[in-house]
């Protein structure tokens, strides 16, 4: 039997009529979130403004708040992935979504208190996080490790979404970037949807690009900030060491999803390789 679309989920997230409460959008604007553990001890912060862009078009600028967090994994689609940069509270970490002069979008990790010009490049030429992005984006991950039980820790105080997870296991959690003003009903019913399915390790060439199905933990949030909307998918992982987090070369994200090589089976019940691109283009 193929996998139903249930499939993908926890237990957990099972009604007892077999429906799954699959995705949520929380409405009111706020200009951060926070993602807490399930003692709502502060993991990480994202606060999002518009770049200073001299276009018709609005850009995102993302700045990541980690806590406790202590290294990064950078894939650049190049022979030595991943890249490992080691993190401490004197940092941030900034996506910038828009280009500035010749230079393209890009993430970069850079010391609080030093001049605009140091910091270190993670990602030269990332995704445009343009506000009129029609459905949701990769753009990084967290892997929570063992901070999914710590019971030390900073909590919210100022007024913001909040992402609890509430999974009392080691998680992990995808992060997602989209327009304010997607249509939800055409991306629900769309190939684009696909990509909340499985985790963005799809776009790590140096894993064959594989698609990697975790069992999603509670409903996919899209969060409304600014002009756009943030959305985060947490599911089961494995990884019980620090927590880190991850980042990719997402500049082509769906290019790499639909032209990965797969199995289908074929009218006469034998297997045969084409690309997602290829099926779809068939069916028209």
């Amino acid at each position: 039997m193929p996998p139903a679309i249930n499939d993908f989920f926890h237990p957990r997230m099972h009604r007892s009529d077999g429906s799954v409460h699959m995705v949520e959008h929380e409405n009111v604007g706020r200009d951060r979130l926070y993602i807490l553990n399930h003692h709502g001890i502060k993991l990480l912060q994202l606060r999002l403004k518009n770049e200073v862009e001299k276009t018709d078009a609005s850009y995102c600028q993302l700045k990541i708040i980690f806590y406790k967090i202590r290294h990064a994994l950078v894939y650049r689609d190049m022979p030595d992935d991943p890249l490992k940069i080691n993190l401490h509270d004197d940092l941030e970490l900034t996506y910038h979504g828009g280009r500035k002069g010749d230079a393209a979008p890009k993430v970069h990790v850079k010391a609080k208190l030093c001049a605009t010009t140091c910091y270190t490049t993670l990602v030269d030429s990332s995704l445009p996080l343009d506000s009129r992005l029609p459905q949701p984006a990769p753009i990084f991950s967290l892997e929570t490790g063992y901070a999914f039980n710590q019971d030390r820790g900073d909590t919210p105080k100022k007024k913001s979404h909040l992402f609890t997870i509430d999974y009392t296991e080691p998680t992990r959690i995808d992060f997602y970037l989209a327009g304010r003003d997607m249509d939800y009903r055409k991306f629900m019913e769309s190939m684009f949807m696909l990509n909340l399915l499985w985790t963005p390790d799809f776009l790590i060439q140096a894993k064959g690009g594989v698609l990697q199905s975790h069992p999603i933990v509670k409903p996919i949030t899209a969060f409304t900030m600014g002009g756009y909307s943030v959305w985060a998918r947490a599911s089961v992982s494995k990884h019980c060491g620090r927590p880190y987090l991850q980042f990719y070369n997402n500049a082509d994200y769906y290019r790499k999803f639909s032209n990965r090589r797969m199995a289908w089976q074929g009218e006469n019940g034998e297997l045969v390789w084409s690309t997602l691109a290829e099926r779809l283009s068939e069916v028209k």
